[in-house]
């Protein structure tokens, strides 16, 4: 390394040092040129999480200081998950831009103080200049899709295709070639987010939207092969063209976006003419799959299948719940026998599913027997809990989840 190279580097460690100021600077100037914050201030949420978007650019800046291509596609992805919010909360693309601006310009004030030769201050400046520009074109595209599928779903307009197609009804597209030949049925169930409980009304309002905006952002952005999609702050419905590569990584990706637990049923149609009943196929998988315990997973009707038909009525089936009422009126019996089945008859991976002791797990257990007269270590009382268990809808669950529609498809409820 030479000296120059040298003397560059401790440059960039020392304005990487500063970054934590740099950012508190930059929001606290772009706060102060803003007229929607004259009065009341930024909001303590807006500036933290603002202040975490300058930091990540900023990292990228001070790396370009002696890299002329780093690293950044994270950095960028990052950035661009985040302004989903600052979409849903209405900001301009021109305000939005105005803060990377400035962020750029306290930025460089900085570099030219810490090499303090213009000479060879202009250089860096420009290649950082150069890296922040293309980071802000990818930023700047996304936050403008976001806003325009924000408009188009306001619109109502996919879910209207939708409720259609999968009633049976048909449709007139302009465009018969935009139809994919097999499109893939994805029917959504997403949990409540944090504020969703909230006492204030406005609060809770607040959360359900800022999550169902989240979410829809992420899946229009990672779905390159997306069609049609209706998102409420409940569920979802959509049509692919082909399956995502990872459906596990999305699952975790919109969990953590949207801070709520969600649930996919997905059933692939052979044609326009089979959504019916493809819908239908994946409403009743991720029915079962909320229902029993398998939320927060990509199913298909071959991994819920037990759990569906042992849920379904039967001729049998009042017997059954008679036999294992004590149970089933004791919500943390039923939950610890679900438990216990779904672990594989695991008391201590029970017990860390619910948060209590194995003593805990087992006098539940006996508890059970006890009020039943059915022993969980005898196979066929075992099975006579579970199908009791699996058939329990007493929470009304499904109905939740999915209705009839006038032709007997299974319809999420509309957004």
């Amino acid at each position: 390394m030479t000296h120059a190279e040298d003397d560059l580097a401790r440059a960039a460690r020392r304005v990487g040092d500063a970054i934590p100021r740099l950012a508190r600077e930059v929001i606290d100037d772009y706060a102060a040129g803003a007229p929607r914050f004259a009065e009341a201030g930024m909001p303590e949420h807006l500036s933290r999480e603002s202040t975490h978007t300058v930091r990540t650019i900023l990292r990228v800046g001070v790396a370009a200081m002696t890299d002329p291509d780093p690293p950044r596609q994270t950095a960028v992805r990052e950035v661009i998950e985040r302004s989903a919010d600052r979409v849903a909360e209405g900001l301009p693309l021109g305000e939005y831009l105005r803060c990377w601006h400035i962020a750029f310009e306290h930025f460089a004030a900085v570099v030219r103080a810490e090499i303090d030769d213009d000479t060879r201050a202009w250089p860096v400046v420009e290649r950082t200049r150069t890296i922040f520009d293309a980071m802000l074109r990818a930023v700047a595209d996304a936050y403008d899709l976001a806003g325009r599928d924000l408009a188009a779903a306001s619109s109502g307009h996919d879910a209207e295709i939708i409720r259609a197609l999968f009633s049976g009804a048909g449709w007139t597209f302009e465009d018969p070639g935009a139809i994919p030949e097999r499109p893939l049925v994805v029917l959504v169930h997403v949990g409540a987010a944090p504020g969703e409980d909230a006492p204030s009304p406005l609060t809770r309002s607040t959360a359900r939207l800022r999550k169902v905006r989240l979410l829809r952002a992420h899946l229009v952005r990672e779905l390159a092969d997306l069609w049609l999609i209706d998102l409420d702050d409940t569920s979802g419905r959509l049509l692919l063209r082909t399956p995502p590569p990872d459906p596990e990584r999305l699952l975790a990706d919109l969990a953590r976006i949207g801070g709520a637990p969600v649930t996919i049923a997905a059933e692939p149609a052979t044609g326009v003419d089979d959504l019916p009943r493809a819908s239908a196929l994946a409403a009743e998988a991720l029915a079962a799959a909320v229902h029993h315990g398998r939320g927060g997973q990509w199913v298909t009707m071959a991994d819920v299948a037990v759990e569906h038909h042992l849920s379904h009525d039967s001729a049998s089936r009042p017997l059954l719940l008679e036999r294992c009422r004590g149970m089933l009126e004791r919500e943390e019996l039923l939950s610890t026998l679900r438990s216990f089945v779904a672990h594989d008859l695991d008391r201590r991976a029970t017990a860390r599913d619910l948060f209590v002791h194995p003593n805990t797990v087992d006098n539940r257990l006996a508890r059970i027997k006890t009020l039943t007269g059915l022993d969980v270590h005898s196979t066929r009382d075992l099975v006579t809990l579970v199908i009791a268990a699996l058939s329990d809808d007493s929470d009304g669950q499904e109905a939740v989840i999915w209705s009839q529609s006038p032709t007997g498809s299974p319809v999420l409820p509309d957004a």
